[in-house]
């Protein structure tokens, strides 16, 4: 993830650990990380 330590800041500690979960979710799904890429870029 680029700009980790900055984009961390934006999110309050429930979305960021959605976030992880998510990531989580994605690293068993390699199919959907271009759109997750696409969608961090947004």
């Amino acid at each position: 993830m680029k700009n980790g330590s900055s984009d961390r800041n934006l999110w309050q500690p429930s979305k960021s650990f959605n976030l992880f979960l998510i990531n989580q979710y994605l690293c068993q799904n390699k199919s959907l990380q271009k759109f997750w890429q696409k969608w961090q870029k947004d």
